[in-house]
C-alpha cells in the first residue's frame, strides 16, 4: 500500500502529466475553428454519457453562461433522440467519447451528421480508430493514477473555451451574464 503523501504527489503529478501531452498534442488552427464554431452556432449541443457526463454538464454550464442557446443532452430515460430532433446545419455539437466508448454517444454522433450538425469530438489520444470523418477532434490525455480516467485535460479545454468564446464574443457573454444576474437577484441565494 502506497503512503498517502506519495500518492498525492503521484495524483497531481499524473494530472499534470496528462495536461503538458494534451497541450503539446493541440492544433491552434481546430481551436481557433472550434471557437468560431461555438459562437457562429445557432444551438450548441453537449452530448456526455456515463463517465463523460460530468464532463458534458460541466462544459454546459461554463458556455451557458456566455451564450445562449447551449443544449445539454441528458438522456434521461433514453429521451435523447426527442433532445436533438431540432438539431441542424446551423448547429454545432460538442461530443464526450472516453473509454469505454459509449456505442450511444457515437450513434447520436452519426445521426448529428447526417443532419449536417457541425461536431466537435472530446476524446482519448488513443480514439484515432474511431471515425472521425468531418468532425474536428481534440485528442486529450486521459491517464488514471488509479483503475479510472483523469479527466484534468479535458476541464482545461472546457476551461479554454469557455474562455476563447468570452473574448472574442465578449458583447454576448456579457449580456448574458447581465440577464443571469438580473434574474437571480430576484432572491435565488438565501441570505445567511
Amino acid at each position: 500500500r502506497m503512503p498517502q503523501d506519495e500518492l498525492l504527489r503521484e495524483s497531481f503529478q499524473n494530472d499534470i502529466t496528462n495536461i503538458e501531452e494534451t497541450l503539446k498534442s493541440l492544433d491552434m488552427a481546430d481551436l481557433q475553428d472550434a471557437v468560431g464554431r461555438m459562437i457562429g452556432a445557432e444551438h450548441v449541443y453537449i452530448i456526455g454519457l456515463r463517465g463523460s457526463f460530468a464532463l458534458a454538464h460541466y462544459t454546459a454550464s461554463r458556455l451557458g453562461q456566455i451564450r445562449k442557446n447551449v443544449r445539454l443532452v441528458q438522456s434521461v430515460g433514453m429521451l435523447y433522440p426527442e433532445e436533438l430532433i431540432s438539431a441542424g446545419p446551423k448547429d454545432v455539437c460538442i461530443a464526450f467519447l472516453f473509454p469505454r466508448y459509449s456505442k450511444s454517444t457515437a450513434n447520436m454522433i452519426a445521426w448529428l451528421k447526417k443532419r449536417q450538425v457541425k461536431i466537435i469530438r472530446v476524446t482519448s489520444q488513443n480514439s484515432r480508430n474511431l471515425d472521425s470523418a468531418g468532425e474536428i477532434v481534440f485528442p486529450c490525455s486521459v491517464r488514471g493514477s488509479s483503475f479510472k480516467n483523469s479527466y484534468a485535460a479535458p476541464l482545461c479545454l472546457i476551461n479554454y473555451f469557455a474562455a476563447a468564446v468570452a473574448a472574442e464574443n465578449y458583447e454576448e457573454a456579457k449580456g448574458v451574464l447581465e440577464e443571469t444576474e438580473e434574474f437571480l437577484s430576484q432572491g435565488f441565494y438565501l441570505e445567511v
